[in-house]
């Protein structure tokens, strides 16, 4: 999911080309205050060109604190939007008023609400605690996303590139999302220049379970997009595993083994779904 400021025109026009599965126009932390009416219409005459095929289109909002929510879902809200994504989230019932707010101006502006998606960022102490009371607080949340660098702000911590002093928050919005049953996405790495640390970072967010990452400059998608998509031997391995187990299923068998490896139910649902994911690509 790759974040580009809703003013800079030369990133915007190239939406069509990055190889990202989502585009997030941002109205937030890269766009100061006094530019963020222009990139409200920016973002809108994006919007009003034909969608990019297969790509998801975000809009990242300014926090319900700031008095700019409002303004920012009156001035992009469209049809070609996919969702917004929510910052600073510490409470509920900010959620549930976001929400009702969406839908008042959707109902105005004769947009279908229930097309429209949250995904959430957790970037406070707060937040983080009540991540999974959030999680649940409105059919509208299609996932949670985890924000380190205001979150580390938060809590007084250092951002490293080992990832240690985010590792409990991190995993706490993870758990939080897969218990909610909605996606998780990894905060952004922001060292546009240390690729092994991106990689790193990558994978680690892909073994603790997270199902995307944040990327902040097209060059970062590449490194992503790799660590992420199943490798030719896991996808080979996968198939192997669902063809087996279906048949061992029809005898009657719980347990079996493939290439030296025993295959029970979590690892044949594993397999399968990298089979389906594979298949909604096509």
């Amino acid at each position: 999911m790759l974040f580009i400021p809703g003013n800079n025109q030369r990133a915007l026009n190239k939406v069509k080309i990055v190889n990202s599965d989502a585009i997030i126009f941002d109205l937030e932390d890269s766009v100061s205050f006094d530019e963020k009416e222009n990139a409200r219409n920016c973002i809108l005459k994006m919007l009003n060109l034909e969608k990019p095929p297969k790509k998801k289109l975000y809009v990242r909002i300014n926090a319900l604190s700031t008095g700019l929510m409002k303004d920012d879902i009156q001035g992009i809200i469209h049809k070609n939007l996919d969702g917004f994504i929510i910052p600073k989230v510490s409470f509920s019932q900010e959620i549930k008023d976001i929400e009702k707010m969406v839908r008042q101006i959707s109902a105005e502006k004769g947009i279908n609400a229930d097309k429209l998606s949250f995904h959430i960022i957790f970037e406070t102490a707060l937040g983080v605690i009540n991540a999974y009371e959030i999680a649940t607080s409105s059919k509208m949340i299609e996932a949670l996303a985890f924000g380190a660098e205001d979150f580390t702000l938060d809590i007084g911590a250092t951002r490293t590139t080992n990832g240690w002093e985010l590792f409990y928050s991190r995993s706490r919005v993870l758990i939080a999302a897969k218990a909610a049953r909605v996606m998780a996405i990894d905060t952004v790495f922001s060292d546009l220049l240390d690729e092994k640390g991106l990689c790193k970072d990558a994978e680690t967010a892909k073994m603790l379970g997270f199902d995307g990452k944040f990327v902040i400059h097209p060059k970062q998608i590449k490194i992503v997009n790799k660590v992420f998509t199943p490798s030719k031997k896991e996808i080979e391995f996968a198939k192997e595993v669902v063809i087996a187990f279906q048949q061992a299923q029809r005898e009657k068998r719980g347990v079996i083994n493939v290439s030296g490896k025993m295959i029970d139910a979590p690892v044949f649902e594993k397999a399968k779904k990298i089979v389906q994911n594979l298949e909604d690509l096509k």
